[in-house]
């Protein structure tokens, strides 16, 4: 039953595509849920699977000491549980029952709906009765929305929130939403032709509509694409500009189930992982010294952080609940979110003309006080090689062998384009992935350089060694795709240059030192800034991107929240259209 003498609601609507149900006594579909022997490790500290007896009496203690509800996702048009949660002032258990939705960010996304419930409520605190030392999972969730251990308990911790002091501070910190946006597995997948490329990525978008409308943005949507946009309204007089960062993690390191933590950097050496002996040395990433005094937040060496571009998701969002709290006179604020950046396609399907911009950053960048207007010019080239298998044993002067004829196609290429040998400016041709038996293989690549004549020299040396192929073993032996990505955005942004003063005049008075780099990679900016928006990128300050190694301070994510807000609050002295 609900909380004595307090209603309780048959629905919490949490996104498009996640809801709480309240629980009605038909829990048929649980039974299985805690027959596994892991779930129940994590429940009871045994992994005796529950008898349907032992099933009744929880469901029973729980709903008579609080609101319990089931969890709910949508698939395939309907909502089907798949864990439950039960929530009073002295506990709330959640248990995501299929082990598939784990590391997925729905615990955080449910407790934090129970939080704004209970805030409803009038309730003062929130706590959870214990968690044990072995849930990290567990603990990593309730902490991402602002509970702290409050007690050591004999088996684990007792935690707590605080909700007077949370509605007086009135803001999540930039940190907060970076860890509990990290805990979203959102990695792209180049292979696949929907959009956006894995359906996970609109789970992060469904939440930050949801955030965006607590905050007050009264716009906030995602599109069928998977594009997230909000509007923060300001001055009329003053220029409308856009912020966007992407919300994919680069498919080159797993985004799944990531254990973000907060360390202290003394410039010693970071143990990342004890018990795999995985280390964060100043010797391999010398930029490390800079960062002595801060606090890193960093992995435990298995997965990507995904501060590419989670980092730059929390500072624009952190942005905007600052004006949306202290208002004062700034520009109008434009958010945009895109999904699969990280594959090429972020810019495919933004909407420029509904965006409404006078000009955007992307907030997609490195160390602090870098600022990127020059980016490579890109290309994709896929190569498929056909051979002709015959058993080995009789296949003198008929096999032909497609890997071979693979391996000498990428000997034809010069080694010195590789990306290992090149810096700066200097573009590359990178053999990204390969497969191959004897019929078939491929040879996928990426193209890369500032300069457009060195640009399109490269696409022609592959496709001279596509040619020396096919008329070596004939007609049809490699097939050769190359497909333009986006280009230089320099040209674009000369003509008004004020963008990139006005980022750099922000970034003085914050206390950042503006420096541009060009950029060796590219942003949804690039794209966009040839669709006629201009579009800068801006530094975010994480480094060693789309590696176990990734790491980004709190101090410099909470100086670039900073600066995003002076670019707002200062902007006006520029004109107002380009």
């Amino acid at each position: 039953m609900p909380i004595a003498g307090i209603e309780q609601p048959e629905i919490i609507g949490i996104s498009e595509h996640l809801r709480l149900r309240r629980f009605d006594g038909c829990f048929d579909f649980a039974f299985e849920w805690y027959q596994d022997p892991e779930t129940v490790w994590l429940v009871d500290r045994v992994k005796t699977p529950y008898t349907q007896g032992k099933l009744n009496g929880m469901y029973r203690w729980l709903d008579e000491h609080g609101e319990l509800y089931f969890i709910e996702v949508r698939e395939d048009g309907a909502f089907r549980p798949i864990g439950d949660v039960c929530f009073w002032k002295d506990d709330m258990p959640i248990v995501i029952g299929k082990p598939a939705y784990r590391g997925r960010g729905i615990g955080a996304q449910v407790v934090s709906a129970l939080i704004e419930r209970a805030k409803q409520l009038g309730y003062s605190r929130l706590s959870v009765n214990e968690i044990y030392d072995y849930n990290a999972g567990s603990r990593r969730c309730f902490e991402r929305v602002g509970f702290r251990v409050c007690e050591k308990t004999e088996r684990g911790v007792r935690m707590k929130l605080d909700l007077v002091k949370m509605e007086e501070k009135g803001m999540q910190t930039v940190t907060e939403r970076f860890l509990r946006y990290v805990s979203f597995d959102t990695m792209s997948d180049e292979f696949s032709e929907t959009c956006p490329s894995s359906d996970k990525q609109k789970l992060l978008g469904a939440a930050l509509v949801e955030e965006m409308r607590q905050m007050g943005i009264r716009d906030a949507r995602m599109d069928e694409n998977g594009y997230v946009y909000g509007t923060v309204p300001g001055d009329p007089e003053k220029p409308t500009i856009g912020l966007i960062a992407h919300m994919d993690t680069s498919p080159d390191a797993s985004g799944a189930d990531i254990k973000a933590k907060i360390v202290e950097y003394t410039g010693e050496d970071i143990c990342l992982n004890g018990e795999k002996d995985i280390w964060l040395r100043e010797a391999d990433y010398p930029a490390l010294r800079n960062h002595v005094g801060k606090h890193l937040i960093v992995t435990d060496g298995t997965t990507l952080l995904g501060a590419d571009d989670k980092a730059g998701v929390a500072e624009i969002m952190a942005a905007a609940e600052y004006l949306l709290k202290n208002g004062g006179s700034h520009a109008t604020l434009k958010i945009g979110f895109t999904p699969d950046e990280e594959i090429g396609r972020g810019a495919d399907r933004f909407d420029v003309a509904g965006f409404g911009a006078d000009y955007a950053y992307t907030a997609d960048g490195g160390p602090v006080g870098e600022i990127e207007y020059e980016n490579f010019n890109a290309a994709s080239a896929k190569a498929v090689f056909r051979g002709l298998n015959i058993h080995p044993g009789s296949a003198k002067d008929k096999m032909v062998n497609s890997q071979l004829i693979a391996m000498e196609f990428q000997g034809l290429l010069p080694v010195q384009q590789r990306p290992e040998y090149t810096e700066g400016y200097e573009g590359f041709i990178h053999l990204t992935d390969m497969e191959g038996q004897v019929e078939r293989s491929v040879l996928r690549y990426i193209v890369r350089d500032h300069d457009m004549e060195k640009f399109q020299a490269k696409k022609a040396v592959l496709e001279a060694a596509a040619e020396f192929i096919n008329r070596k073993y004939g007609e049809g032996t490699v097939e050769l795709t190359l497909k333009d990505s986006y280009f230089n955005m320099k040209k674009c942004i000369e003509p008004c240059m004020y963008v990139v003063d006005r980022a750099m005049d922000a970034m003085k008075a914050v206390g950042m030192e503006p420096k541009a780099v060009p950029i060796r990679g590219g942003t949804d900016g690039a794209r966009l800034s040839y669709e006629g928006l201009p579009c800068p990128n801006l530094c975010t300050g994480g480094e060693n991107y789309h590696g176990r190694f990734e790491y980004i301070p709190v101090e410099d994510m909470e100086q670039c929240v900073r600066m995003l807000v002076r670019i707002l609050t200062d902007a006006g002295k520029e004109r107002k259209s380009v």
